[in-house]
């Protein structure tokens, strides 16, 4: 944006206010290195680290070893310095020719100052805003990966992703570690007389009750259909056994929107040191299986 302006003989430089080198115009000549020169330029150690944000100055130019003089401003909402300078015997030779040149360089740098700013302004808010939309999709993108649009609990592949970690730290400091599988009773005849959006609310309304009796450190996931995983770090048999009646009786007396209660089949299964997840899953699928020929409720 900078090198499209007509500056004549001015220069402009746009700086950070540490001094790191970020633009010029014109360009710097040929084999002159422009971010080296300009970071111990006179204005940061005489003006701006003074806590002066904008004034004139009168140095020699890094690039040709010339005097020049100029103005800086630091804009107040960025950490950016402004320069617009120019040789010193130029300025004097035009002030020669015209006693107000002074006047209107001045007020040409604040108006330039006010262009570039917006300039800067407008770049540095429309990428913010391409950042802060990126931001946005990878967390949508991320949530979905990983969660059941349906009732919002972590789906299968979080589960077992988060199953390997679990089981390795489990084999680390020799902790108990169970996994409950869920069944909703009958579920397919739910669907078949009241409709899908019913069987729906009450998928939702399952995985809220079933959530409300879990841990912080529980993980509670629908690995499809009407089947539910609930992991409990840190749980032996008993426990986890005394978890599932609690939440077996808790869903056999709350009534569901428009259907009344249902009840729901749980298998339990401790992890055993060295054993897969799949075969993990597969002795909690056999105790639920157990669960439904036993009368199911159980």
């Amino acid at each position: 944006a900078l090198q499209k302006l007509n500056l004549e003989h001015t220069a402009i430089t746009l700086l950070l206010q540490d001094g790191t080198f970020l633009a010029r115009a014109p360009m710097q000549p040929q084999g002159k290195n422009t971010a080296e020169l300009f970071n111990n330029h006179p204005i940061f150690s005489d003006y701006i680290t003074q806590g002066v944000t904008a004034g004139s100055y009168e140095a020699l130019s890094p690039l040709d070893g010339k005097t020049d003089i100029g103005f800086f401003h630091v804009l107040t909402n960025y950490p950016l310095v402004l320069m617009a300078s120019m040789p010193k015997a130029t300025a004097m030779a035009r002030s020669k020719a015209q006693s107000q040149e002074a006047y209107f360089f001045a007020g040409g740098f604040s108006l330039l100052v006010l262009i570039v700013s917006a300039l800067v302004w407008w770049q540095l808010r429309h990428q913010f805003t391409i950042a802060a939309q990126l931001r946005l999709q990878h967390h949508q993108l991320e949530y979905l990966s990983y969660h059941d649009q349906l009732t919002g609990l972590y789906n299968r592949y979080f589960i077992e992703e988060f199953a390997e970690k679990e089981m390795a730290r489990a084999e680390r400091y020799k902790e108990d570690l169970s996994m409950l599988m869920f069944d909703l009773d009958h579920f397919k005849t739910i669907n078949d007389t009241w409709g899908h959006p019913i069987g729906d609310q009450v998928l939702k309304k399952t995985a809220e009750l079933i959530k409300s009796f879990t841990r912080k450190a529980d993980v509670l996931g629908r690995i499809g259909g009407e089947e539910f995983m609930l992991l409990l770090p840190q749980t032996d048999l008993p426990a986890a056994a005394a978890a599932a009646e609690k939440i077996r009786q808790e869903l056999a007396t709350t009534p569901m929107p428009d259907i009344g209660t249902i009840t729901v089949s749980i298998g339990v299964a401790v992890y055993k040191t060295g054993e897969s997840f799949l075969h993990w899953y597969n002795r909690a699928d056999n105790a639920l299986y157990r669960a439904k020929t036993a009368g199911r409720n159980c």
